[in-house]
């Protein structure tokens, strides 16, 4: 990595390509990302730049003289927020993905759709919660916040009937993708936002399993999801002071019974942690 962003840098000054300046809001180059399979090997490249004029072959010769990409994508982001915000994406080379392998199952992972970034230690968040889920025998599982959909085909052959829900179109095609790639049929994925989905929602569910992103649950998905009362809840979190808030609401009708931190982000601080709820007996006296 150090050697690509090395050459990118030496591409830049000779392109005479500016990078943006986030409080003045000129120039043209904002992101570099890049996303490796740990076990596949593969890997991706994204230039995340403003709209404008890409030298494209100069980029990806450069790209490709030090680091081998399995493809390489530019994508544009023309908004003042100094985000990876990718509001349109062209490929360059290749398929415009890459795939990984956890737990035995292959992923494609789009630029857009999250995914670990961490594979290591990816499998052992996903162990221990099949390890958590399997003597608790559930059968239908509302996946929210779902991605590319790992967690809900890692637990699919545990239960009836898996739906996975979550707001990013690219990601739920990832996840229907992996589901039929991987030959998992009882689970279904909707798109849109939780809050909305769960407000019209007809099912019945026994297991929900929230995995939000850093900015934690929105007040009115968590309203919803406590509401609905399944009997556990399972709560995957990157942000310990967002878990924390939505505990407080969380613990009103449940108890939680473990929680355990995993190492996704390792030399940082911090850690993402996996916790389950169990709905509290309801009171016959207030019946």
């Amino acid at each position: 990595a150090p050697a690509l962003l090395d050459a990118v840098h030496e591409w830049a000054r000779k392109e005479g390509l500016a990078p943006y300046n986030v409080r003045r809001h000129v120039g043209f180059l904002r992101h570099l990302l890049v996303r490796e399979g740990k076990f596949s090997g593969e890997r991706l490249v994204l230039l995340l730049t403003v709209e404008g004029n890409l030298p494209r072959e100069s980029f990806v010769e450069a790209v490709e003289s030090v680091y081998p990409a399995t493809t390489i994508l530019r994508g544009q982001h023309n908004g003042r927020a100094d985000a990876a915000i990718l509001e349109e994406v062209e490929v360059l080379t290749g398929s415009g993905f890459i795939e990984e392998v956890l737990l035995g199952k292959t992923f494609r992972i789009s630029p857009k759709s999250f995914f670990q970034t961490n594979s290591r230690g990816a499998e052992i968040l996903y162990s221990l919660i099949r390890e958590w889920m399997t003597p608790l025998q559930p059968e239908r599982i509302l996946d929210l916040y779902c991605g590319g959909g790992a967690i809900g085909i890692l637990l699919a052959d545990l239960c009836q009937q898996v739906l996975g829900v979550d707001v990013v179109e690219e990601a739920v095609a990832d996840a229907r993708y992996n589901a039929e790639e991987n030959g998992v049929f009882n689970i279904e994925f909707v798109t849109g936002k939780v809050e909305k989905v769960l407000r019209d929602w007809k099912g019945d569910v026994d297991t929900v399993i929230l995995d939000p992103p850093r900015a934690g649950m929105h007040p009115k998905a968590l309203k919803a999801v406590c509401e609905m009362a399944p009997p556990r809840i399972l709560y995957v979190s990157c942000n310990p002071k967002n878990f924390a808030r939505d505990l407080d609401k969380l613990l009103e009708g449940y108890e939680m019974v473990r929680i355990e931190g995993v190492d996704l982000f390792p030399h940082t601080d911090h850690v993402e942690a996996v916790a389950l709820f169990e709905r509290k007996p309801q009171d016959v006296s207030t019946i």
